[in-house]
């Protein structure tokens, strides 16, 4: 699905994934982020539940979600330290895809919804509480996963765990030398 598909008005693009040009394998990173000039800094650090799109050459490659505080800054610091300390195998083989496709030259984006804050009850051991709160992000990513399954017969290339798939065997090998050092 082309990332110009999606008729939401609140679909925020976040950064630019750029190529570090490094072949060290001992760095914790190859690639960088250059953040959005014109997306407002407090939005990046929002702890409102999202959902991120992990764009190649405008083609949504993953939908995620996130209700990490710190907001998306936040959630992407994590997968650009995939390459080091003991990351999971959905970061450590998405920070290797994302270094792949900038090696081939692609252009890689990322972009996000974030949910408004509404107002519940919620109950308590003596009533109700109203509160004010986001809904996790997970919502968001469950119905767009949802709409891209419908739309195009399958889940974006990169959104393996949700398809019921094995990483490639490169990355957990790679992910098994990572946290045997």
């Amino acid at each position: 699905m082309n990332i110009n598909e999606i008729t939401q008005d609140g679909l925020h693009k976040v950064c630019d994934v750029v190529n570090k040009l490094t072949n060290d394998r001992n760095r914790a990173s190859m690639w960088s982020i250059v953040w959005d000039k014109n997306t407002n800094p407090k939005l990046l650090s929002n702890g409102k539940g999202r959902c991120y799109f992990i764009v190649v050459n405008d083609i949504i490659y993953k939908i995620g979600f996130s209700d990490s505080n710190g907001g998306i800054r936040n959630t992407w610091s994590s997968y650009k330290g995939g390459n080091g300390g003991r990351p999971s195998d959905r970061t450590y083989g998405i920070h290797h895809f994302i270094k792949n496709e900038l090696k081939n030259g692609s252009k890689i984006e990322i972009y996000f919804l974030i949910n408004d804050t509404i107002r519940v009850q919620v109950p308590t051991m003596f009533g109700y509480e109203d509160v004010e709160d986001s809904v996790s992000g997970k919502h968001i990513e469950k119905l767009c996963l949802k709409q891209h399954k419908e739309r195009y017969g399958c889940l974006p290339k990169w959104n393996l765990q949700e398809q019921g798939e094995d990483w490639p065997d490169w990355v957990q090998r790679g992910l098994t030398e990572l946290k045997g050092k």
